[in-house]
């Protein structure tokens, strides 16, 4: 961005940071009401708009879970063409819940997905529909504060720091960086290597209770879109049409770079809704070269289900690559120590004695 361009817009990031302020401020100070609910409710959120792994993070926490409590999660449903509560069921479409809760219905049918623009009513809703629930994972909801989640977990990209950033619409902030101070947890992603946490520690002063952990994203074998039993390594794709509709596709591009240069990226604005004329579109660059493999994201490939039978028809070769967060050994053991502690403590304070955990099995996060 220009300077005089950044100068212009000074005074709108000026007056969206005395507007949130104000707000925070009030529930700071108690004069607004943050609804507290009487089960464990974990927040994943950012301060950023978008492109921080919430996504990849929630499915990581339905895995840490499910096998010990009964799961739903909650998501506002971005970009879904309806509105108010809405529990996803099997006539759920992408367009109905949104893209990224109609992907944790795909992949985990046995996880309550819900979603609501409004959480403080939305909560009692699920808990209402689904009284055996024992865990909601909030989805984006840092910002909205008028419910209080038990743990707060904020996600901020290692390419670009929330302390590096600024406030919309100079930058991509959309809560100020002294909100950080909210988080119980927070997880750099999309760490390289070399990574540094100490450093990080120092660029970001911690609160006594608040801990910086370290996440980074791992790719999995691509499978067909029309038959997810056909896997194939990417060094196999000769040329690749990446599809993407997501706010960062800088890693996923850098990921398939490894294996081939001979890449295009057709980047399709976040939450994007293909058309007929996109798939077309598609077919058309495959007519001319039959060598061509086309690769997008689950989240991508979300909405995509309602084109499956004229793909298939079609013939169009569409593979999917699967992500997934993980964690060094040591942050591992942290991270899902922490989480699960959590949740026991949480059940227990509520009178629910039935933890998995074992007094001998807790681990302090030092």
């Amino acid at each position: 961005m220009f300077p005089l361009a950044k100068l212009f817009l000074y005074p709108f990031a000026g007056l969206y940071g005395i507007i949130i302020g104000i707000r925070n401020f009030l529930y700071d100070k108690k004069i607004l009401h943050a609804q507290s609910f009487q089960i464990p409710l974990i927040n994943v959120g950012n301060l950023a708009v978008g492109g921080t792994g919430k996504t990849p993070h929630i499915e990581y926490l339905i895995r840490l879970l499910q096998d010990k409590y009964h799961i739903a999660t909650l998501s506002r449903g971005y970009k879904r063409k309806t509105k108010g509560f809405i529990l996803a069921d099997s006539n759920s479409t992408a367009k109905d819940i949104g893209d990224e809760p109609f992907l944790f219905h795909v992949k985990y049918p046995h996880v309550t997905v819900a979603v609501g623009e409004e959480r403080i009513f939305a909560i009692p809703e699920i808990l209402h529909h689904r009284n055996h629930i024992d865990v909601i994972l909030l989805d984006d909801a840092f910002q909205h504060r008028s419910v209080k989640p038990g743990l707060n977990i904020l996600l901020t990209d290692y390419n670009k720091l929330f302390i590096h950033d600024y406030l919309l619409p100079i930058g991509s902030l959309r809560d100020s960086k002294s909100s950080y101070q909210r988080a119980d947890i927070i997880i750099i992603t999309k760490c390289p290597n070399h990574f540094n946490k100490r450093e990080m520690e120092q660029k970001i002063p911690l609160l006594p209770h608040q801990r910086i952990l370290c996440s980074s994203l791992h790719y999995h074998t691509p499978y067909l879109l029309t038959n997810s039993d056909i896997r194939k390594s990417i060094d196999h794709f000769k040329r690749i049409q990446l599809i993407t509709g997501i706010a960062s596709n800088e890693s996923i591009i850098e990921y398939v770079k490894n294996y081939t240069q001979d890449i295009t990226v057709l980047k399709f604005a976040d939450h994007y809704y293909f058309e007929d004329s996109d798939i077309d579109n598609w077919l058309s660059m495959y007519q001319k070269d039959p060598s061509l493999i086309f690769l997008t994201t689950e989240k991508d490939a979300t909405k995509l289900i309602a084109y499956l039978d004229k793909i298939k028809e079609m013939g169009l070769p569409i593979y999917i690559l699967p992500i997934e967060v993980v964690f060094d050994a040591e942050d591992k053991v942290k991270f899902d120590d922490y989480i699960l502690k959590y949740v026991q403590w949480e059940r227990e304070k509520n009178g629910i004695f039935d933890s998995p955990l074992e007094s001998e099995d807790v681990i302090e996060i030092e």
